[in-house]
């Protein structure tokens, strides 16, 4: 039996308190009622196949952000905002074939499987250091001092990142967010977003600058080298996937680790079994990445009329997928909302699928694989911490904590 209850007048409003405090009631009702309903006028998608059959389905576009920049834009009479629009539109997140091809062909040179295995000693460094200074302070929050530094860490010195750099980068990612959520952005937004890209993007082309008199081994030199036949990245292509390499990284894989740690926390029974076994990480990682999604949302658009689940979705209409509902769908996962570390998580949709399946994803899952283990190396005992947990309020694609409180001892 579920623990989840169910709601019994499903309605999917994302700014809701309570919808956010645990979405999966509403995530249930609305699946059972009908996992595609029109509401706040778009498509939501709440099941599984439903989602999966959309994100495989290339008449359904991702490159629905530059629009929605535009639109925003105009609305608050917004005039100068060429900046965002190159970011949006050099950016894979955001693009659709055949540019989209052509960046992952280059871009993605720096994350095949063989360069992947790279970041393991970076992400072994950081996260050793940052769990020693952990088990040091016994009470910590296991966000603030833990999680936020990891995906910053590996992805600054993977860069060649100077460490006196560090926060400022961070800081200038957290402000470049509001970008994936541009029907939020107020006028003042529109102008402190940007102030700092504009500071973003020099500090960044003075680095490529050095990086082209003087190449290192770093994902920026990489970038500069990469090659497919005559076509290569000029300078501001290398600029905005420095940027989306934090953008699109940084939140997601916080909110992973942290989500990890509160979710064994919860249950001491799969935490225990993964003291026992400590070679099933990789399996209990996947577990967490889909029973507590970081990336709840995702966008498309159909650029044509398309039949799905007998809906007839028409050309221009806005999709969105509602991941972390997909990956607690019965028809695919027995009991979703059961944790349980030993399951078969196959099908689960938290690093996307297909062409636009995150190509740092496997990075973010190392992180976070690397972090649990080495709090359970360190630490004998974890514990809830004094304080409360609070998750996120500023994130509405984002899912995670803000404080984690916990507790730890040798």
């Amino acid at each position: 039996m579920s623990s989840v209850a169910r709601v019994t007048k499903p309605r999917f409003n994302p700014f809701d308190r309570n919808f956010r405090a645990d979405p999966h009631p509403t995530y249930h009702a609305l699946r059972e009622s009908n996992p595609i309903h029109r509401e706040m006028g778009m498509w939501v998608v709440t099941g599984h196949s439903e989602a999966l059959a959309i994100i495989r389905d290339r008449r359904f576009l991702s490159g629905f952000i530059p629009e929605q920049i535009k639109r925003q834009a105009d609305r608050l009479d917004v005039t100068d905002y060429d900046a965002f629009m190159r970011l949006a539109r050099q950016s894979i997140v955001f693009t659709d074939n055949p540019e989209h091809a052509r960046l992952r062909r280059l871009v993605g040179a720096a994350f095949t499987p063989s360069r992947l295995e790279s970041f393991d000693a970076v992400i072994h460094d950081v996260v050793t250091e940052l769990a020693s200074k952990a088990l040091e302070r016994g009470e910590l929050d296991a966000i603030d001092d833990f999680a936020e530094y990891i995906p910053l860490g590996v992805m600054a010195r993977k860069l060649g990142l100077d460490p006196s750099t560090w926060q400022t980068v961070g800081q200038w990612t957290r402000e470049i967010r509001f970008l994936l959520e541009p029907g939020l952005l107020t006028r003042a937004d529109f102008l402190k977003v940007k102030d700092t890209l504009t500071e973003y993007t020099n500090f960044l082309r003075n680095l490529i600058a050095e990086r082209r008199r003087n190449p290192g081994d770093d994902l920026i030199s990489e970038f500069i080298a990469a090659r497919d036949g005559a076509d290569q990245l000029d300078d501001e292509e290398i600029v905005h996937a420095c940027i989306m390499v934090f953008v699109a990284g940084n939140e997601t894989t916080k909110s992973l680790i942290g989500n990890a740690i509160g979710a064994l926390l919860d249950h001491p029974d799969q935490l225990a079994r993964l003291r026992n076994a400590p070679d099933r990480i990789g399996n209990a990682v996947l577990e967490v990445l889909r029973w507590s999604t970081p990336l709840q949302h995702s966008k498309r658009v159909a650029s044509e009329s398309v039949l799905v689940g007998q809906k007839s979705i028409g050309a221009g209409d806005v999709i969105l997928l509602c991941i972390g509902a997909a990956n607690r769908d019965p028809r695919q996962f027995p009991d979703p909302d059961r944790f349980d570390i030993e399951r078969d998580t196959s099908g689960h949709l938290g690093f996307g699928f297909g062409m636009h399946a995150c190509l740092g994803g496997r990075i973010a899952q190392r992180e976070a694989e690397t972090a649990v283990s080495a709090l359970l190396k360190f630490a004998r005992d974890i514990r809830p911490g004094a304080g409360e947990r609070v998750l996120q309020e500023n994130e509405h694609i984002v899912r995670g904590y803000a404080h984690l409180p916990i507790s730890l001892s040798a």
